[in-house]
């Protein structure tokens, strides 16, 4: 009830009022049952979440820690996301399988956009393939674009690339989870579908795959299993983390949150914190509206959470600063006093301050 009240918002009209109370209620009980008598274990800021059951289709991002202080404000609201950087697993023996796995030195991106104009039984997207031009220039690669987004290119090239993005359609079947199936064009106008049963034959060498479409981690639901999804057919077909759907996204506010996520990508932050803080951050910059979590909570990330890029590391920083330093000494020495520079350089290096980061 809480997923659908926050999915229909977007569409809801005069019944808005309805579906924003109906989501304050479930999201603070929600949290009281599932997230707060877990906080007195002092939790850590990332979580990994291996959901059981329905609460694989819960967005526990949107939960709220307590009753906000004033109604519809959604920019001010009590997010969970807000406390902490989430993840999502199928099983635990999975997350520990993908955490043992090496980090993929291949960073090449390809992004994959169909063009939908409303034709062919497809809602047509305004977004997707400016979106994920405005990507590329934060992290570099290759995009397939309009009829060159094929399945048939996809097939062929999609080893080749460490992150992949694919922007366009998507259609999750609850009853048969392995006839969920992504959209690609098919190079003559019209349409091709991926279904979750043929990714198992793929072989996937890919770090990160977002799945920027609609309900991707939406399907058909197994007792002992867990979900049937297009998001568990990629982890299962090779790739090691997938960013996915809850529900039908919004195109247009889709393309900010991705810019936003890419360049916290970029600077280094684990998948999972990158993707909180192009969250927090959306939250916060957007009006009343805009802020509310069906813009922006239906992104998931599942699977292993390292980084993809390396940050700037602390001894590097301080080896920097070091230099920096002497660099100054030595300039300043130069102009004011030339006889005297060797002698403060020589008394620097002989208290080896480097040594006290273990170099």
């Amino acid at each position: 009830n809480l997923r659908n009240d926050i999915g229909k918002f977007q569409f809801s009209g005069p019944y808005r009022d309805v579906l924003f109370t109906n989501y304050t209620e479930k999201a603070i009980s929600l949290y009281e049952k599932l997230m707060a008598p877990l906080e007195a274990f002092n939790l850590p800021k990332k979580l990994t979440i291996i959901p059981g059951g329905v609460l694989g289709y819960l967005p526990f991002d949107a939960l709220l820690t307590s009753a906000p202080n004033k109604t519809c404000t959604f920019q001010h609201y009590p997010y969970l996301v807000r406390k902490h950087s989430l993840s999502f697993g199928y099983s635990a023996t999975l997350q520990y399988a993908l955490s043992q796995n090496k980090i993929n030195s291949n960073r090449i991106f390809a992004g994959f956009a169909p063009e939908f104009q409303g034709l062919g039984g497809f809602d047509a997207l305004n977004f997707n393939i400016e979106g994920l031009e405005s990507i590329k220039p934060i992290v570099k690669g290759d995009l397939f674009l309009g009829s060159e987004a094929t399945l048939e290119n996809f097939k062929e090239y999609v080893s080749q690339y460490g992150i992949i993005q694919l922007a366009t359609h998507a259609e999750a079947n609850t009853s048969t989870g392995d006839f969920s199936f992504i959209v690609f064009a098919d190079g003559k106008g019209g349409y091709d579908s991926l279904f979750v049963k043929d990714l198992y034959l793929l072989d996937l060498m890919a770090e990160m795959v977002v799945l920027s479409a609609c309900e991707t981690a939406v399907g058909k639901l197994h007792k002992g299993e867990g979900i049937i999804s297009l998001a568990r057919g990629f982890l299962q077909s090779g790739a090691q983390s997938v960013v996915t759907t809850l529900w039908s996204i919004n195109d247009e506010t889709n393309k900010l949150l991705m810019q936003e996520f890419y360049k916290q990508i970029k600077k280094g932050k684990s998948k999972d914190e990158a993707l909180q803080l192009a969250k927090v951050k959306q939250i916060e910059n957007a009006d009343q509206m805009y802020a509310h979590p069906v813009f922006w909570a239906a992104f998931a990330p599942m699977g292993d959470m390292k980084a993809i890029y390396p940050g700037v590391q602390p001894v590097m920083l301080y080896l920097g600063g070091i230099f920096l330093v002497l660099l100054l000494i030595f300039l300043f020495g130069f102009r004011h006093k030339p006889i005297a520079k060797s002698g403060i350089i020589r008394k620097i290096i002989q208290q080896k301050p480097w040594s006290k980061v273990g170099l």
